[in-house]
């Protein structure tokens, strides 16, 4: 059997091993990993066999010879993710991209109808916010469920373990736009980054950007304005403390932090008065872990997706799991845990 070395060092990234780690916990020679992941030497049956049961991968996930290639999108993160952190976030996202394909081969689903913005000729990001909250019919104030929202305009919302990013946004290579969020982090940042990513599958990821050009600050600017429109949050920002910022947040569903900066943003904050708030914010705690007024908004297409064979194609779990070249215990993590909370709140 031929298999493809550079699965095993997308395993391997997967597990957050250096070729170090795993060839102590393998019992090889780190010499024996780096020329199997440099030249696909000595990547026999053996090895295959050793790496699956110490990577908790099946073999077959190593036959797969489809050349890895390194994801293009937009991504939020934290400035202290480590390298490491980002590469074994990059093989969880490149595997659920191969798994999720390869679950829609024969399933139907709504097509992309998010459409694309040219900042330079079309308007700022705020001007494109206006509009997508305009031509998809959004009432003011508030939105209600992004996540629903999001996902009825073709966009599948996948969440994962992602260490320290908060998400990333590509699309596939049929059109399907993915956004990635990180299913750790609390309702308020979930909200603000899918609005974030959708900025960038909006106006970055179908469009040439100028390299001199923000796009983190353009993206944080379109969700912004999508989940807090200027013409209906400003009158509400005034008097500003922790009491009437824990209240808009209920309302608004963003976080205290973020309508502290909107309010900045929009003049109607000094900056001894923004520097106070943040100090309060800062005492009670705020900066860390905000109250939190509300749950999180759960995906549904690919909870769909997943019932679509298990109940209408009669899969059981682990048949699901090999047809992706998943152990049980990755596909349950990824794909069943998310969609058992939605039965339970039911």
């Amino acid at each position: 059997m031929k298999y493809n070395p550079q699965m095993l060092k997308l395993a391997r990234e997967l597990r957050g091993y250096t070729q170090i780690q795993l060839s102590g916990i393998m019992g090889v020679t780190q010499g024996t990993i780096s020329k199997v992941e440099k030249f696909g030497s000595g990547f026999d049956d053996d090895l295959a066999k050793l790496a699956s049961l110490t990577l908790n991968i099946p073999v077959s996930f190593f036959e797969n010879q489809d050349m890895i290639i390194p994801i293009q999108g937009e991504f939020r993160r934290k400035l202290s993710t480590t390298v490491k952190q980002l590469n074994q976030n990059n093989a969880k996202i490149i595997i659920a991209e191969k798994q999720l394909l390869k679950l829609l081969d024969g399933i139907e689903i709504s097509a992309n109808e998010i459409p694309t913005w040219d900042v330079d000729f079309q308007g700022s990001p705020t001007i494109c916010a206006q509009e997508i909250r305009k031509n998809w019919k959004m009432p003011r104030g508030r939105v209600e469920n992004l996540v629903t929202i999001v996902e009825n305009k073709g966009a599948i919302i996948i969440p994962l373990s992602l260490n320290d990013m908060d998400g990333f946004s590509m699309y596939t290579i049929n059109g399907i736009p993915l956004i990635f969020i990180n299913k750790d982090i609390p309702p308020d940042r979930t909200r603000l980054t899918i609005a974030h990513e959708l900025g960038h599958v909006i106006m970055h990821l179908s469009c040439t950007v100028d390299s001199n050009r923000d796009k983190e600050a353009e993206a944080f600017e379109f969700a912004a304005e999508l989940l807090m429109p200027e013409a209906d949050i400003k009158p509400q920002l005034v008097r500003l403390n922790l009491v009437s910022l824990a209240n808009l947040k209920k309302y608004w569903k963003t976080s205290m932090q973020s309508l502290i900066r909107r309010a900045k943003t929009l003049g109607l904050l000094t900056d001894n008065q923004s520097k106070y708030l943040w100090m309060q914010m800062g005492s009670e705690g705020y900066r860390t872990k905000e109250p939190a007024f509300f749950s999180h908004e759960q995906p549904s297409v690919l909870k769909q997706i997943i019932d679509a064979y298990l109940q209408d194609l009669d899969y059981s779990i682990e048949e699901l799991a090999e047809l992706i070249d998943s152990s049980i215990e990755d596909f349950t993590d990824n794909f069943i845990q998310n969609r058992v909370s939605v039965m339970r709140k039911i």
